[in-house]
């Protein structure tokens, strides 16, 4: 590590300090003046929520459905957790066949919205790449996983795996490490653009006629149920949005499904999710050395002895800004990804993180989030660990790199949460814990969040999604758990 570098890592360690008080200090003196200063008519549908999931489940009620729709946001659309997205896509899931039917799906719907099938022509393609997800190993044993998982027959949903020996692994991506010994690539798995994406959406509900945005937060429901009470400018004004009894309201807030739930649903348990710190880091590769524009998104598969990363000095630098139970570690655990963004290179770590942050129904999450809450090491340990697969990032190691992140809702299993609880009143419904797979599915997710919350016939194919995806469930571990379940 230069001395340049170690005097940046040591800069941001004391800005953590700052921030994290600073943050604090905001959050205790947060309060809520619940005093309505005016009531607006509502719509046939309440959408509470700004994200992707929020923005598709609004386009499938006013596009689709023909219903008025008011979405209510606490942050302009698109501005939260849909910001820091990796913006990619799979269909590949392992063994659970139901979550690769549902990507699949969301998949075809925007293929439809690139190609204007929706009745509209498209502003943009979406930027859908096909690039496919590759899975890659020196390990012998994991490369046998990785061959064992293409030899398995497959059958929709499940997209074509395709297992590379060494010589073909190098023959078709000659910019891997020589040392690795195989590769699964996955098709039907690429890259996106988030941001296109929900634009179009929200543009084709403006168009409508039938939609509008309302920048705030839904506090309560009257006793009656005919009153939705929200606060704007940070809770310094509140007004109500007028309901009818037939109005639906969906709850797509994402980190805050929880506190939006409570508010809305007094007496009903919480809804079974966890939030999770989700970050990602990003290094600028102007004259790509590491990696194509048109590479896959690369996944390493190896466990990763410290000292095949750092040397004992260094590691003894490294340790410092590192937390103690990941510092005290021989080995680093596998799941290292890249891909490329344009002149950027986007990596995430998620065993750096993955246990770090977890915030349960009572904890409301921050937003923005604390600066502080990312380690300045983190970007060094992505960058290092996949010098290991892609050797080029060795020239990118001193270059200073951008960390991001975001609150992931996620749920015991893995699968959404998409329909009524056991507590709603047959007007409300919850669309979220779509941890890491958002973007991805959110048309899946609107498209079914609409109909259940209309009461339309959903028909034969969402039969297993309804069963699947309903928050009264019984959940069990996630079927989707890497390579070795295929």
């Amino acid at each position: 590590i230069s001395s340049k570098k170690l005097l940046w890592l040591r800069v941001e360690k004391v800005k953590q300090n700052h921030w994290r008080s600073v943050f604090t200090e905001q959050h205790e003196h947060k309060s809520f003046l619940l005093e309505m200063e005016k009531v607006i008519r509502g719509g046939q549908a309440i959408v509470i929520g700004g994200g992707l999931l929020g923005i598709s489940t609004s386009y499938f009620l006013s596009v689709h459905l023909g219903k008025n729709v008011v979405l209510i946001t606490r942050d302009p659309p698109l501005s939260v957790t849909s910001s820091v997205s990796t913006e990619a896509y799979r269909t590949f899931w392992g063994a659970d066949n139901l979550m690769s039917a549902f990507v699949e799906r969301s998949l075809c719907l925007m293929e439809d919205l690139a190609g204007g099938k929706d009745g509209d022509d498209a502003d943009g393609s979406l930027d859908l790449g096909d690039q496919g997800y590759l899975y890659v190993a020196r390990d012998p044993e994991v490369v046998d996983s990785l061959r064992s998982a293409a030899s398995v027959p497959s059958s929709w949903p499940s997209p074509p795996l395709l297992f590379l020996n060494s010589l073909q692994l190098h023959e078709r991506y000659p910019w891997l490490s020589s040392s690795l010994e195989g590769g699964l690539l996955a098709s039907r798995c690429g890259f996106l653009n988030a941001n296109e994406l929900g634009s179009y959406l929200l543009q084709r509900s403006r168009l409508t006629g039938r939609f509008s945005t309302l920048l705030g937060e839904a506090l309560h429901r009257d006793s009656t149920g005919s009153v939705l009470l929200c606060s704007q400018d940070n809770g310094a004004t509140h007004f109500g949005v007028a309901l009818d009894s037939d109005t639906c309201i969906v709850n797509c807030a994402g980190p805050w499904m929880n506190q939006v739930h409570s508010r809305l649903q007094d007496g009903d348990k919480p809804l079974p999710l966890v939030n999770k710190l989700h970050c990602k880091t990003s290094v600028i590769d102007n004259t790509s050395c590491s990696m194509p524009n048109s590479a896959p998104m690369v996944i390493g598969m190896d466990s990763l002895p410290v000292n095949t990363l750092y040397g004992e000095d260094e590691m003894e630098v490294v340790a410092e800004f590192l937390p103690p139970q990941i510092a005290k570690l021989e080995s680093f655990p596998p799941g290292v990804h890249c891909r490329p963004a344009g002149a950027s290179r986007l990596l995430i770590w998620e065993f750096v993180f993955r246990d770090q942050h977890r915030l349960d129904h009572s904890q409301d999450p921050s937003w923005p989030i604390d600066p502080g809450i990312f380690s300045p090491m983190y970007g060094e340990l992505c960058l290092s660990a996949m010098a290991r697969y892609v050797p080029g990032f060795k020239a990118l190691r001193n270059q200073r790199v951008r960390v991001d992140g975001g609150w992931y809702a996620c749920t015991p299993d893995g699968r959404p949460l998409i329909g009524h609880t056991a507590g709603s009143n047959g007007n409300y419904i919850v669309c979220g814990g779509v941890a890491g797979y958002g973007v991805m599915s959110s048309l899946s997710c609107g498209a079914l969040a609409a109909k259940i919350a209309t009461g339309t016939d959903c028909g034969s194919d969402d039969c297993d999604f309804l069963e699947g995806f309903s928050p009264m469930r019984e959940m069990g571990p996630p079927k989707y758990t890497g390579i070795s379940n295929k």
